[in-house]
């Protein structure tokens, strides 16, 4: 997961955002996770003269990848809230269904989607369950992955 720090800075805010639709704004672990990607994003900023330049860029690179790694973490345990499946049924409907979130969390460790697509897709499912109920709505667009529904995540 190469990047660069404006690609994190995006991601984060993104990140914040899927935080956000899924009624996980105010939750203290998921809060602490960002906390320290921002104390890190601070730190990678930071111009250090006993070291090269070469060495700097090197330095800076492992944190922007461990920096994305967290990011994705961070919307996997978010959406690890609604994919339990050991919860009684209707317990972790809204904002997303467990279905959704599984195809979601799939799209992740396949790398068939990143934190824009999750977005996109959290997104359009949002809207549409407005007018539909949550476990009915549509799930993830099928042409970004294969839907198993035995799979476990």
């Amino acid at each position: 997961m190469s990047g660069d720090i404006v690609k994190v800075e995006e991601n984060l805010l993104l990140t914040e955002e899927i935080l956000s639709d899924l009624g996980l704004s105010e939750d203290l672990s998921l809060l602490d996770q960002i906390t320290e990607v921002r104390i890190e994003l601070d730190g990678v900023k930071v111009q250090h003269d006993s070291i090269d330049k070469t060495t700097a860029t090197y330095i800076s690179q492992i944190h922007v990848n461990n920096m994305a790694t967290s990011l994705v973490r961070i919307v996997e345990d978010a959406l690890g809230y609604y994919a339990l499946p050991e919860q009684s049924v209707g317990a972790n409907e809204l904002p997303i269904g467990p279905l959704f979130a599984r195809q979601l969390i799939r799209a992740i460790h396949d790398q068939t989607c990143d934190l824009v697509e999750i977005k996109n897709q959290l997104n359009a499912h949002l809207s549409r369950s407005d007018a539909v109920e949550p476990s009915t709505a549509p799930d993830l667009n099928p042409s970004l992955l294969p839907y198993n529904e035995n799979q476990d995540i």
